[in-house]
């Protein structure tokens, strides 16, 4: 059986509040956040 991950890249219906999902979501805010704050004090 697929993981809802797999579901999505494969272009399946998918459950989006499952919990690898909300992990990697919320590690990508992260990482965005950082990558702002990083372009914002080199540029100033």
């Amino acid at each position: 059986m697929k993981t809802e991950k797999e579901k999505m890249l494969s272009g399946e219906n998918y459950f989006s509040n499952d919990k690898e999902l909300s992990l990697d979501r919320n590690k990508a805010k992260k990482l965005l956040h950082k990558l702002n704050i990083t372009e914002y004090l080199m540029n100033g």
